[in-house]
């Protein structure tokens, strides 16, 4: 190798630039930039010549050394350019070249002042913000970007795609605006109590932007011992309805499960162990079920026999015959009715007042007593007042056992109070009914959807029409060919070549003309693809070894050229190294040409290599349109009776448009339609997989937050004021079991929190009468509930980076699919991760916290409620806390998928970021912690440019992820309007990441054509249904948006053995019943959108897509009148439409590293070429630049774009990758390969 080296640089002319000078006279200048260089002395260019001179004749010496090898300059890698990067000692390598690569290999422009040492143009970086990506517009002036253009037209759409996102979400944050005003204001939620919410859970201010902020009817229940204070508080609303026993405390019932009967903390199941159908008395509860008060998990001690359900009539609110007072309900109707809170003690010798009020029936039972207000102005008022033992019998009542009062409320929220708003206040509206709000909400709503599918109707059209523009102002291979998906058997396919141009020349030339007088139909060219794609594989793992091989050789090569200059033991050593790892690469180069001789031999002598597919190019555009004419291909029926003269050999075949050369996957061509089904089946199983792990860790992290929950439970209502010795009391009723626990400690810590800093309330200590000691209640409480945070925080993290790794599981899964096609294969890789992360982000957060209570038999399971789904062994499956959309799914679910949409938004990009710090941390590292870029150390040039070289900009992942958070941002957005706002934000930062990307730290991309930017619109209108049947059973909760007939309840349901308590009706009668709630008022309109928006979608879908593929095999003639007819763009001979420089080339291939063409094909590239030189000659010599430029500008504009041919050696990327151009492929047979 070093040999040839010598021998070609020792008959190579040396090139001495006249038009410009090195501005430095160093040598390790890493930029050696020329401007105005005609002003510059001549002599700094000589003297550093003749240092190169000197060092090629050996003259140069460091010590005592002498150096006798190859000058830097005259190494092929370099380009011709001076050595000016390497060690301090010696410059070996070239910076500048580098630069020169980085122009040709990213997003760069020329400069018009500034040249290198050889005089070449200085590439330069694009402005980030002035450069213009292109935009849709509505009129028709140019909108393109001239620095996408040269990229492919898949570049410029997608930049084109991600500006219209942008300005859609910016639009639907106007236009829901109002509602998300609404929910913020309409919560009442002041600033001192959102201070301290952040102070606990700062992630949780999300959710006053969402509907949970606005509450939703609910139930309250508070139960009080004689002489102690009881307190109902609605969290929104007043209190309209009440139920209030006065009675011995054991048989009354209770708010919450008692203590013996609560589930265990640590696993969530009965403590207690049955005896058949009964629970042992002095044990604890053991058959799981439901608080018919408070709706949380309780055990029963019995249960029914014939149905297994746990019975809990002894936890209902009840009345003792002749053990009570009947004046209980009508003090407690007195006090609390109509009220947000009140609070009272509990005793028989007080004297309870209050004024009468019809709306409520809070009349008096006896005369009221007369109430001066002021004496001067005669104002009276009058009080009902009466005492609980006014009407009471306690005959039957246990003489030991305490007396109690419960009471169990109902909070009715039909209005939304504004009055926190000063706005609103100026023009008097202070209050709306959330009916009223509702037909807002639901106006937004439908507005923002239809502003979503009219513009990407648009923005689909708009990429249609590019399309076509591109379409009809380009020429390709793919106008010329036609491929045939089935041939008949063959034994040579040198002979089958001849007989498929035979055959479809005479057939074509007698057949009908399409749009021009042809007297004969000629085939320019036949490429197959065969069945056994073994050699393919076999080429392609090979080169990957000549590759490493190669770089091995020149590192070695390198390394001679420090001889001298290192220890000779460290010399020594280093050479060593090389030469070990250059015979191991060699070695398995020898192992791999003898499988690629063996395969060979294998195929030759038994003929098992059949061509499963053919591409036929045609010379005129003509034989291409005659051939699909004559050919249609209009399904099996249509081919059965294909006449016997179109046939070849009797074979039936089968035509069809080519796919761009550049496109095929040649190795994957073999494999059969249903094999690459299940391909894709076994693909999405591994995918379902990784969803699972997913959703088990998702599960036991809330599974261990919803543990941790159970150690201080929940209070059913936190008092208005709540006191340390309330807290005392009532931690000791949780250990002596007598009274029922009311989790006070929650209330009191928060309310410490409003005034104090979250450090001073951790400190707070609780004094204990019973042990005599401090304890830090609020701490211990805190230390729970920041538990639980940061395993709501660690869920959201989880499927922030399980939607990563999707992403790159997925990306190696989908080349097992076997794709014919590049584009498929990246349509099917974008369309798989959008759905894996979209079912991980919303889907499986919907799944692990949905319970299909809200459908049970029970119209008082509650939204938090645990006794639904089923079992998957240990997995719980719909057997969530929430049952329907209420105010708390807001609060932790929603908070939940908005925190994990901003952290998903951010991830992609921090990871693109990490990437570049980390490789311009290596750059760094490279050059010895140092800015001079002219120190290296790297052995090869091409090591030094692969160093310099961005990673690839990755554009399906890129429509993936936009995907991801288009739908899931849409999708909940009609109850969450924030979700537009982080929509427009996600979009926003992904077009000025990828434009820096793109622009500063990434190569340029390959040629994009449309069919991504194709695929991600045709999925985008499913967005906006989705969206609306979510938006409809948002809007239809009847909890949160309760109008003034929902308030009222049915006599009928107040002995229901599913109500609370004896007297207590069921108010959710329509719970369960699907039609009724989505036709409710406001939200049938919605419902109406919802059923014209998915009947325009599946009507489209069913018209275009399968109806025309039914009639294709069904009513082929039918089929035939009804599709589009094709055009003619009148495009030159074949021949005439290769580029110039690829005639030369394939006329000057050699026998070695290049195929030769086959006679016929040779003859015909020289007549081409003969004639365009022909062409040229008659046109005079001094010609204008701006003719000149103008013929060079039509000549190119008549040529292929792209790859000309689709025989395998002329495609660059299969080249590089079997690594055929190189030397040590010179012995491969390719004519007999390919």
């Amino acid at each position: 190798m070093m040999s040839r080296n010598l021998q070609n640089s020792a008959n190579r002319p040396r090139r001495h630039s006249e038009a410009s000078t090195v501005k430095t006279s160093e040598i390790s200048s890493a930029e050696p930039v020329v401007e105005n260089s005609h002003l510059l002395p001549t002599c700094q260019r000589l003297r550093n010549d003749r240092d190169v001179t000197a060092m090629e004749e050996g003259e140069l010496k460091d010590g005592k050394k002498t150096l006798f090898m190859m000058s830097p300059r005259l190494d092929a890698q370099l380009g011709g350019y001076p050595p000016d990067c390497g060690t301090k000692e010696l410059k070996y390598l070239s910076y500048a070249k580098v630069l020169r690569d980085r122009g040709m290999t990213h997003p760069m422009r020329y400069s018009s002042t500034r040249v290198d040492a050889l005089g070449f143009p200085l590439p330069e970086r694009y402005p980030l913000c002035s450069t213009n990506f292109g935009a849709h517009s509505f009129h028709h002036l140019p909108t393109d970007s001239v620095v996408l253009s040269q990229y492919g037209l898949g570049i410029a759409l997608y930049f084109k795609y991600l500006k219209v996102i942008t300005w859609l979400f910016l639009l639907l944050v106007v236009i829901s605006a109002p509602t998300l005003a609404v929910y913020i204001i309409g919560g009442g939620t002041t600033m001192a109590e959102l201070t301290a919410l952040a102070r606990q859970d700062l992630p949780s201010i999300l959710g006053i932007t969402s509907i949970g902020h606005l509450s939703e009817a609910s139930s309250v229940c508070d139960q009080a011992l004689e002489n102690t204070e009881l307190s109902l508080t609605c969290s929104a609303g007043e209190i309209g309805f009440v139920k209030a026993v006065y009675s011995t405390y054991d048989f009354q019932g209770s708010c919450s499960c008692p203590e013996r009967n609560k589930v265990a903390e640590s696993s969530g199941i009965c403590r207690g162990y049955a005896e058949g159908s009964t629970c042992p008395v002095d044990g604890a509860g053991c058959f799981v079920g439901v608080h018919p008060v408070s709706l949380r998990p309780c055990c029963s001690f019995s249960r029914d026999d014939a149905t297994k359900t746990p019975l809990f009539d002894d936890m209902r609110i009840q009345e003792s015959e002749d053990c009570g007072s009947s004046m209980a309900q009508q003090i407690v109707e007195g006090l609390c009715l109509g009220k947000k809170s009140c609070t009272f003690n509990v005793s028989e010798a007080i004297t309870y007042a209050w004024e009468p009020d019809a709306n409520y029936g809070t009349n008096c039972s006896k005369p009221p007593t007369i109430v001066t207000i002021d004496s001067v102005a005669n104002i009276t008022k009058e009080v009902c007042e009466v005492e609980l033992n006014d009407d009471s019998d306690y005959s039957k009542c246990d003489t030991d056992k305490p007396r109690a009062l419960i009471v169990y409320g109902r909070c009715f929220t039909a209005r939304i109070d504004l009055s926190g708003a000063w706005n609103l206040k100026i023009i008097g509206w202070d209050s709306m009914s959330r009916r009223e709000f509702l037909g807002l909400a639901v106006g937004c709503d439908i507005a923002c959807s239809l502003a979503f599918f009219m513009i990407i109707i648009w923005l689909r059209r708009k990429e249609k029409e590019a399309v076509d523009h591109i379409d009809q102002n380009q020429i390709k291979a793919l106008d010329y060919t036609v491929q045939i998906v089935h041939l008949p058997y063959h034994d040579d396919l040198n002979l089958l070549r001849q007989e498929i141009r035979l055959h479809l020349e005479a057939t074509l030339s007698n057949a009908p003309p399409f749009a021009e007088e042809l007297d004969r139909i000629r085939v320019a060219d036949v490429q197959f693809g065969k069945s056994k794609s073994r050699h393919l594989r076999l080429l392609s793992r090979r080169g990957v070894i000549v590759r490493r091989l190669e770089i091995a050789q020149q590192r070695h090569e390198k390394l001679q050229l420090l001889y001298g200059r290192l220890d000779e033991r460290v010399y020594t050593r280093r050479e060593q190294r090389h030469l070990r790892a250059i015979n191991q690469l060699e070695t398995e180069l020898h192992r791999f040409d003898i499988k690629l001789e063996q395969w060979y031999a294998h195929q030759k002598r038994y003929n098992i290599s059949q061509a499963v597919t053919a591409f036929v190019t045609f010379e005129e555009e003509e034989g291409f349109h005659r051939c699909l004419q004559e050919y249609p291909d209009l399904g099996w029926l249509h081919r059965l009776f294909q006449p016997y003269y179109k046939r070849l050999h009797g074979k039936r075949l089968r035509f069809r448009p080519a796919p761009d050369p550049t496109d095929i996957i040649w190795e994957n061509l073999h494999y059969a339609f249903v094999e690459r089904v299940f391909r894709q089946l076994a693909v999405a199983l591994i995918t379902l997989s990784v969803l699972f792990v997913s959703f088990v860790l998702i599960f036991v992290a809330k599974e261990q937050k919803i543990k941790l929950e159970r150690q201080f439970g929940r209070p059913t209502s936190c008092p208005t004021e709540v006191l340390k010795s309330d807290v005392v009391q009532d931690e000791l009723n949780k250990v002596t079991e007598l009274v029922p626990y009311k989790a006070l400690v929650e209330c009191y810590c928060k309310n410490f929190l409003v005034d104090h800093s979250f450090r001073s309330m951790m400190y707070e200590s609780f004094y204990n009468p019973e042990t005599g000691e401090d304890e830090m209640l609020c701490r211990s409480w805190a230390t729970t509930f920041v538990t639980t945070q940061i395993l709501s925080i660690a869920s959201v993290l989880l499927v922030v980076a399980v939607n990563l790794i999707l992403a790159r599981i997925l990306n190696a899964l989908v080349a097992l699919e076997k794709h014919h096609t590049q584009s498929s294969q990246v349509v099917s890789r974008v369309t798989k991760v959008f759905l894996a992360q979209f079912c991980n982000t919303a889907l499986l957060m919907l799944v692990i916290n949905a319970n299909t209570n809200y459908f049970s038999s029970s119209p008082t399971v509650s939204e938090t409620t645990s006794a639904g789904g089923f079992s998957l062994g240990i997995l719980e499956i719909l057997n969530g806390e929430y049952s329907d959309f209420s105010a708390d799914w807001y609060n932790d679910v929603g908070v939940t998928l908005m925190l994990t949409m901003i952290l998903n938004s951010f991830s992609t990009h921090l990871y693109l970021l990490a990437n570049y710090i980390m490789l311009k941390a290596r750059r760094f590292i490279d050059r010895g912690y140092s800015f001079d870029h002219s120190l290296t150390k790297q052995d090869t040039q091409r090591d030094l440019e692969a160093l310099y070289r961005g990673p690839k900009f990755d554009l399906a992942a890129r429509y993936a992820q936009s995907l991801t958070s288009i739908f899931i941002t849409y999708m909940f957005s009609a109850g969450m309007p924030l979700l537009h706002f982080i929509g427009f934000g996600a979009m926003f930062m992904t077009y000025w990441a990828d434009k820096f990307t793109f622009l500063r730290v990434a190569r340029s991309p390959p040629v994009y054509d449309s069919k991504l930017a194709s695929a991600a619109g045709s999925l985008l209108p499913y967005a906006v249904l989705m969206h609306c049947l979510i938006a409809m059973w948002m809007f239809s909760n009847d909890r949160v948006f309760e109008s003034d007939s929902d308030t009222t309840f049915q006599e009928a349901t107040m002995n229901n053995k599913y109500s609370p308590g004896e007297g207590i009706p069921i108010f959710d009668t329509e719970r369960g019943q699907l039609i009724s709630r989505v036709t409710r008022p406001q939200v049938v309109v919605l419902f109406a959108f919802f059923v014209t928006g998915y009947t325009v979608v599946v009507m489209r879908s069913v018209l275009f897509e399968y109806v025309p593929a039914l009639i294709r095999s069904v009513f082929p003639g039918l089929a035939r009148l009804l599709e589009k007819p094709r055009v003619a763009k009148g495009i030159p001979n074949y021949f005439d439409a290769i580029p110039t420089p690829c005639l030369q080339e394939k006329l000057a291939a050699t026998s070695g590293t290049q195929q030769l063409l086959r006679p016929d094909l040779r003859a015909k590239y020289e007549r081409a070429l003969l004639n365009r030189l022909a062409q040229e000659e008659p046109m005079p010599k001094l010609r204008s630049k701006r003719s000149a430029s103008d013929i060079e500008r039509f000549n190119q504009a008549n040529w292929i774009v792209g790859c000309p041919s689709y025989a395998i050696s002329d495609n660059k990327e299969y080249v590089a990758k079997l690594a055929i151009d190189s030397h040590l492929s010179e012995q491969i047979p390719l004519d007999q390969i390919f």
